[in-house]
């Protein structure tokens, strides 16, 4: 398995088969997307510096398996990884290759001076919350703000 943080230094980034994954990802969760939307979302991310990241995740064959969609956030508490997006393409090594993107996501949020990660998850997604008690996140009951302006 190989990482590869898309961020504003990555000069190589392989931005179709990131669209492609977050495509995915978002699937069950937002409308339906273009892909070419979605590339061109990334790459607005990334280039405008807002601390968006996209950690990608290959498998054995080279081929995208994983990714994760992530935010650098300060708070009093201090700094912060907010997760947006985790996903594994194959379910038959979902398991695996989430752990595999979760250990190296909070690897590096870790180099990066982060004290936490955060993130949120549908009730519904059981692969996610089960990856999180694996590595003792707490599950809050909290209420999601969201106001489309």
């Amino acid at each position: 398995m190989k990482y590869v943080m898309i961020d504003d230094k990555c000069e190589d980034a392989d931005f179709k088969a990131a669209s492609e994954l977050l495509a995915e990802a978002l699937d069950d969760s937002a409308p339906a997307t273009e892909a070419s939307a979605i590339e061109a979302f990334l790459r607005k991310a990334v280039a405008s510096k807002a601390n968006a990241r996209f950690l990608m995740l290959y498998d054995d064959n080279n081929a995208p398996a994983g990714l994760c969609s992530v935010n650098l956030c300060t708070s009093l508490g201090g700094d912060y990884l907010w997760i947006n997006n985790f996903h594994v393409r194959d379910a038959e090594f979902a398991k695996t290759y989430g752990e595999a993107l979760a250990k190296e996501l909070f690897r590096w949020a870790k180099e990066q001076g982060c004290v936490r990660v955060a993130g949120a998850a549908e009730k519904t997604d059981y692969e996610v919350r089960q990856l999180a008690e694996m590595f003792g996140m707490e599950q809050k009951k909290m209420v999601l703000l969201d106001l489309k302006l």
